[in-house]
């Protein structure tokens, strides 16, 4: 039976959960959630309690869940990924991250974006793809 080893959450004004991340001692990634409308700050406060479970769990491999948020991730926040985020993961030896796309399309397109923006997903820190489904997503995290 799976434990869970690791679990966070941030919540806004009104105390709904907008960021979910956890660790499960039967899998060797993190599972993050981003649910609802994610502006700037709550991009920045979820990407920092990542890092902080990355460092925490020793645990680089990341199944993210974008299927229940809505509308597109910030557009400034690659600049802030590249000079806060992406040096962090390079001192802990990179990061695999599997996307799980959602339906709605501008959340869909921001994933697509990020994906292929070269100077984040550079295959070297970063190794970012994504995926329709949660199975398909698993299946490439764990190759």
């Amino acid at each position: 039976m799976e434990q869970t080893i690791y679990s966070s959450e941030l919540t806004g004004q009104s105390n709904n959960v907008y960021f979910r991340i956890e660790a499960r001692d039967d899998e060797p990634f993190l599972r993050i959630a981003w649910i609802g409308f994610i502006n700037e700050e709550r991009a920045k406060n979820g990407l920092m309690l990542e890092l902080k479970a990355m460092k925490e769990t020793k645990r680089t491999s990341l199944l993210v869940d974008n299927r229940k948020q809505q509308g597109p991730f910030p557009k400034e926040i690659n600049r802030w990924m590249l000079e806060n985020v992406v040096p962090q993961i390079a001192d802990l030896g990179g990061a695999k991250s599997a996307q799980i796309l959602s339906e709605n399309f501008f959340t869909e397109l921001s994933a697509k974006k990020l994906a292929n923006d070269e100077a984040i997903n550079d295959q070297q820190v970063i190794n970012l793809a994504n995926f329709a489904n949660e199975e398909e997503a698993m299946r490439w995290l764990l190759d």
